[in-house]
């Protein structure tokens, strides 16, 4: 389908506290999670809707856009635990109305790169959190600067 081609694809989460996001997309706890926040009323942005069906095309479905994007957005609900949400766009970017709310790094990330991106967040106004995980799930701690090697964590701030 030539449509597809067309369009650029962004795909999100609606959550960055998944065991299984943090292990499959951001290295094993060393990557990072940016959290932006989406307009309500955007015909580009669509949540994923997990079925045991894939949208099937046909000449009743609408416009080939509409189609395309209804493919895009259908999803077994094996991947449910990703809460995903896509933003589709025509064209190379798509505007973000408001800037980055904050950056969530992963624990095992290395220092130095936590500190370097705690110094950018700082530059920019944006909050910068670590994950941390314990009985009763994941969190964002706040990061500080490091102190003799090692990171100031401010401990139980949830969301």
């Amino acid at each position: 389908m030539k449509e597809m081609d067309r369009i650029r694809v962004c795909s999100l989460s609606l959550t960055f506290d998944s065991h299984l996001l943090w292990a499959h997309y951001a290295s094993g706890w060393d990557g990072l999670a940016i959290e932006v926040e989406l307009p309500q009323k955007d015909g580009a942005i669509r949540e994923v809707e997990y079925g045991g069906f894939y949208y099937c095309i046909s000449p009743s479905a609408g416009t080939a856009k509409e189609s395309a994007r209804r493919v895009l957005t259908s999803r077994h609900p094996d991947w449910s635990y990703e809460k995903e949400v896509r933003v589709f766009a025509d064209s190379e970017w798509y505007q973000l109305q408001s800037p980055v709310k904050r950056v969530i790094v992963g624990h095992r990330m290395n220092a130095s790169m936590r500190e370097t991106l705690r110094i950018l967040c700082a530059e920019k106004g944006i909050p910068l959190r670590k994950t941390g995980v314990g009985d009763e799930g994941i969190d964002a701690d706040m990061v500080y600067p490091l102190k003799s090697g090692r990171d100031e964590v401010v401990p139980k701030i949830r969301g």
